[in-house]
């Protein structure tokens, strides 16, 4: 069964992204000069395999397009939610399709997949409106140890009921806590 994952690195204090967007603190972990090792790149490796389609918005599409090159490490089918009308683009082994809607990027996402799963991977504007559609099965969050005390809160605007969630599993690593729950419904 396909599950539509949310997969996002905050900081203690809530913040998927430093001011001015910045993410070199925040994400040091994954994008940082050495990389995820350890127990961060099994995650990692399985943050991928596990992966038969993604899901970002615009501004993740425009931040990552210059730094990913031709080759773009999704190889994957991306599905990018933005109200501008844009031709498919096609980067090595990766397309991205640009979709008007969370909920339809999510279930063309969801049929590109082919049973796998499904990616959410930002920014906390798609994140949030994931989670106030309830279209969320499983939440990973990598909370990293710092406290930026500024810059774009991953739960900041929610439209939601009270939500339980499980705890699946809790890894750690030096630069980083990785969480994963599911969303009970």
């Amino acid at each position: 069964m396909s599950l539509v994952k949310l997969d996002m690195t905050m900081s203690l204090d809530g913040y998927s992204t430093g001011e001015g967007g910045d993410l070199s603190r925040v994400q040091a972990w994954l994008i940082g000069e050495n990389g995820p090792t350890g127990s961060s790149a099994e995650v990692v490796g399985d943050f991928f395999a596990s992966t038969g389609a993604w899901v970002m918005g615009r501004r993740t599409f425009d931040t990552g397009e210059e730094p990913w090159g031709a080759e773009p490490p999704f190889a994957k089918p991306c599905f990018v939610v933005t109200h501008e009308t844009r031709d498919r683009l096609v980067k090595g082994a990766t397309s991205f399709d640009f979709v008007p809607g969370v909920e339809l990027a999510v279930a063309q996402a969801k049929e590109a997949a082919d049973g796998r799963d499904v990616t959410v991977i930002g920014g906390a504007d798609i994140a949030q409106q994931c989670l106030s559609a309830g279209i969320l099965d499983q939440i990973d969050i990598h909370l990293a140890p710092l406290l930026l005390g500024a810059g774009t809160r991953l739960f900041d605007r929610l439209n939601i009921k009270p939500t339980d969630l499980g705890i699946v599993r809790v890894t750690d690593s030096p630069d980083v806590t990785h969480l994963r729950f599911t969303v009970n419904r």
